[in-house]
């Protein structure tokens, strides 16, 4: 336990399907939290308390998409390089839909702002489901082996009596 829980805080290494499902169920755990206990956090813990809890759900989550590249070989970088394409697909999207629909787009609830944000959503949908999916590299790369946190099937991996 103590292994996984140090994989959420450092980017160095690699992190394999298992930990990034791991990391994906505590991160939408504490959201869910937050959202159901949004009013009573707040009043005893302040907006300054919830900010704090945000930021350490996104710095999680930035951690372990960092170690998932690295285990498909790639470097953390491309995270950085992936935020910024997102932030122009939206923005593109966003004005695209301004010039077409005019303002219904911004209000919320209706069928055009639900569209508008499902369409911006779709590369950051798509990266995910590929990062869960994708094998890492199966033997060590340039980040260091592969990561030894797995689940444990006692049938598959107990030892042949003869």
């Amino acid at each position: 336990m103590n292994a996984i829980l140090s994989s959420l805080f450092l980017p160095r290494g690699r992190a394999s399907r298992f930990e990034i499902l791991i990391a994906a169920i505590v991160m939408l755990s504490i959201e869910m939290l937050l959202m159901t206990f949004g009013a009573q956090l707040h009043a005893a813990i302040g907006s300054y308390g919830i900010s704090a809890v945000k930021a350490l759900v996104l710095w999680i989550g930035c951690i372990v998409t960092i170690r998932r590249l690295h285990d498909v070989g790639l470097s953390g970088w491309w995270l950085l390089g992936g935020a910024a394409f997102l932030c122009m697909w939206m923005a593109l999207i966003l004005l695209s839909s301004l010039f077409a629909f005019g303002r219904d787009v911004l209000v919320p609830g209706s069928f055009f702002h639900l569209g508008v944000l499902t369409l911006s959503m779709l590369p950051a949908i798509g990266a995910a489901l590929w990062l869960h999916l994708s094998p890492g590299d199966a033997f060590r790369n340039r980040f260091g082996n592969p990561s030894v946190i797995e689940p444990q099937d006692q049938a598959v991996n107990a030892p042949v009596v003869s």
